[in-house]
């Protein structure tokens, strides 16, 4: 007997395929069938075949997948369901591929006019497209809820860029926990757009933006650091993480280390204020003291037991009394008069000097370690305090990396009542970092909303437990650039000068732009490229001072300016065909992805000389477009963004001239855009509170301006 398959072909009938496709079914429920339920379901189908009178014993695949499908509907219901979607499955993809064979032979002989910077005359543009259409199909199947495609097939919603959404975000679970000046909190604690201090992989309290970024695929990636247990982090499988050479990746694999978190714990105590060792010291009266009636005033007491009498001249430092009273056999008391009880001094406290507060109290009551490098491995904690004492364990920089529960348990004193916890910490992960043990999808809930964090200058945060992350952020030329760096197989070397600052501004931007959907912004590019405008000044110069040495006419009084005015227009030219090169490049360059990339810049902010006249030239150039002469157009891209602000382009004000050029602009072209820092909106509040710009993709006019 021959199976006729689904594409007419003919194949020798094997009952182990039929064993194949219920157990995936059965997988779906956990069930496991025994030899004798193998047994009956395949004696059903072949006594079912014989009962037909199939021509040259070739029978349709269809007819066995019907048996087998009412076999396992009548005997095992459950399967039977699991079965029966799992070949409506495989038809919903024979019917998104007739979709997509349909779009393509549009593309292919008709084009495609969608997007204005695709051109699908290019071979390349078609190839893509035809993928960005399989692509939206597959995201519509699978990243999308039953009511967010029936809004869209309503008209209630429309997705852009459907075609390029899939596996774009690197973030977490929004149950992901993380150390921030609050304490140890899940992105649940906050909406997107929140700010909270978090600490860094440089161990600096850095200010972070909270953002949520929609539904994706999630893995369960398992970390183990020596021989604690191992910790469980959810996220997309694209998730940029910092590793132990102090590389980056968003390829993380199975053996990949991760750089040490932070150790924030050492200080200097003759270096501390003393507000910082009145800190310490209540930290320690925390641990070991107790309020003890002292001529009739309460007072703190603190018994200094043994080797922790070598602190009793941190307490003389603050100003309070340490007595050795012969009944105590050497022991030293201190006594903290005005304090009436045991309690967090919450609003002496920041993020900065809980580590002093911590100290004091590990010095009191934490597990001593024998390594050089680690002065505390443990501390027990009885009583309400548990989660405070918790919050600023990780605060300080003391990373619990477990934790047990010890209520209840019995003791030389009886029974443990009162809540008891004991925190493993870790403050130097130096020697044993975190170590990727496994990465799988996760299973329970395989696509989950994703969020993560935009914090400033370091990227990073640290997850509980001392994991260190990088964070989702705009891309950041001028870091990139700094010091060099690596695309692809080949090695750039930092720019020494604006023209070649310019030339791998172009190819950074076109390789990156092709990696992610939508906008890529080239945030603040006029003080991107003062630097590079610096070193070329400094060239022209001393070209200018090579010239005038064999003219011999270096000894005019005025010998120096005109170096600077030699050097000024030089930059300005090389200003002026950089900026001019990047919009060819831009416009007729298209990337991997098939199109030309939608490029913004903003500027408008740098008061320096050089980002002013980057700022004149981009409105300049931009003004007076490109193509022949007498029939020159402004370009499309880059879209052109200028940051206003009263405080640098008002009347009289710094930048003035700026807003005049781009006003000039604007009167010709549709570009800039305006972006006002002014005002109450979120991007203004983060300006004024932390001089930091929220650089928009530039699509349309996205605010007002005061004066015109």
């Amino acid at each position: 007997m021959k199976v006729i398959k689904k594409d007419g072909t003919l194949e020798k009938y094997n009952e182990q395929k039929i064993i194949n496709a219920i157990n995936k079914s059965a997988q779906r429920e956990n069930f496991t069938f025994s030899q004798d339920e193998y047994g009956m379901i395949c004696n059903r189908v072949i006594n079912e075949i014989d009962e037909e009178d199939f021509e040259n014993d070739e029978v349709p695949v269809g007819f066995i997948h019907n048996i087998v499908e009412k076999t396992l509907l009548d005997l095992f219901p459950k399967i039977g369901y699991q079965y029966q979607q799992y070949r409506n499955y495989k038809l919903d993809f024979v019917h998104m591929m007739d979709t997509v064979y349909e779009e393509s032979q549009k593309i292919m002989y008709i084009g495609d006019k969608e997007n204005s910077n695709t051109d699908s005359a290019l071979v390349s543009t078609k190839r893509s497209l035809v993928l960005n259409e399989l692509n939206k199909q597959l995201y519509k199947k699978f990243f999308l809820t039953v009511e967010e495609r029936q809004a869209i097939n309503d008209g209630y919603i429309y997705i852009h860029d459907m075609s390029a959404r899939r596996d774009t975000m690197n973030c977490f679970r929004r149950d992901t926990r993380f150390i921030t000046e609050l304490g140890v909190r899940s992105f649940y604690d906050f909406k997107d757009g929140d700010n909270v201090k978090v600490l860094t992989h440089k161990g600096r309290w850095k200010n972070a933006t909270v953002k949520s970024y929609g539904w994706q695929n999630i893995n369960k990636v398992t970390f183990k650091r020596g021989s604690s247990k191992t910790k469980d982090v959810f996220c997309t499988a694209n998730h940029r993480w910092i590793l132990k050479d102090g590389s980056e990746t968003t390829d993380l694999k199975i053996g990949d280390k991760l750089i040490a978190a932070p150790d924030i714990t050492n200080y200097s105590w003759d270096e501390l204020k003393k507000s910082e060792k009145l800190l310490w010291c209540l930290g320690f009266s925390m641990g070991d003291g107790s309020i003890v009636e002292d001529n009739k005033i309460p007072t703190m007491h603190v018994r200094l037991c043994g080797h922790k009498n070598e602190f009793a001249n941190r307490f003389s430092d603050v100003g309070y009394s340490v007595t050795y009273p012969q009944s105590l056999y050497g022991d030293g008391i201190v006594r903290m008069v005005n304090i009436h009880e045991k309690k967090i001094p919450w609003l002496m406290l920041n993020c900065e000097n809980i580590k002093y507060y911590i100290d004091g109290f590990l010095s009191a009551d934490g597990a001593l370690t024998n390594c050089e490098n680690i002065k505390f491995r443990s501390v027990q904690v009885t009583g309400d305090l548990n989660n405070e004492i918790y919050d600023l364990l990780n605060i300080a920089g003391y990373y619990v990396t477990s934790t047990k529960n010890k209520t209840g348990e019995v003791t030389n004193y009886g029974v443990r009542k009162k809540t008891t916890i004991n925190y493993q910490i870790n403050s130097n992960q130096s020697d044993r970092t975190w170590k990727v043990k496994n990465i799988v999808p996760d299973c329970l809930n395989p696509k989950a909303e994703v969020w993560c964090l935009e914090v400033e200058d370091d990227h990073s945060f640290i997850l509980e437990g001392g994991i260190p992350t990088g964070n989702c952020c705009l891309f950041n030329v001028a870091e990139v650039m700094r010091g060099g760096f690596e695309m692809g197989n080949v090695w750039y070397n930092e720019p020494k000068t604006l023209d070649t600052a310019f030339d791998v501004i172009g190819d950074i931007t076109l390789s990156a732009a092709s990696q992610e959907y939508g906008g890529f912004t080239l945030p603040q590019i006029d003080e991107v490229l003062v630097p590079y405008a610096k070193k070329s000044y400094e060239k022209y110069k001393h070209e200018f001072y090579d010239i005038a040495d064999n003219l011999l006419d270096y000894r005019h009084s005025d010998f120096e300016q005109k170096a600077n005015d030699y050097a000024m227009k030089k930059v300005e030219r090389d200003m002026e065909q950089g900026y001019q090169g990047l919009e060819y490049k831009f416009n007729t360059v298209s990337s991997s992805r098939g199109d030309y990339p939608f490029i913004t810049i903003t500027f408008g902010l740098g008061t320096d000389p050089f980002a002013k006249m980057a700022s004149k030239t981009f409105l300049r150039v931009h003004r007076e477009g490109q193509g022949k002469d007498g029939n020159k157009k402004p370009v499309l891209f880059p879209k052109l963004v200028f940051l206003y602000t009263e405080e640098l382009h008002g009347k009289g004000k710094v930048n003035e001239d700026l807003f005049e050029e781009g006003i000039k602009t604007s009167a010709k072209t549709m570009y800039p855009d305006w972006l006002s820092l002014d005002g109450d909106t979120t991007v203004s509040k983060m300006y004024h509170k932390y001089g930091k710009v929220i650089s928009p993709m530039g699509k349309c006019k996205s605010a007002h301006v005061k004066r015109y």
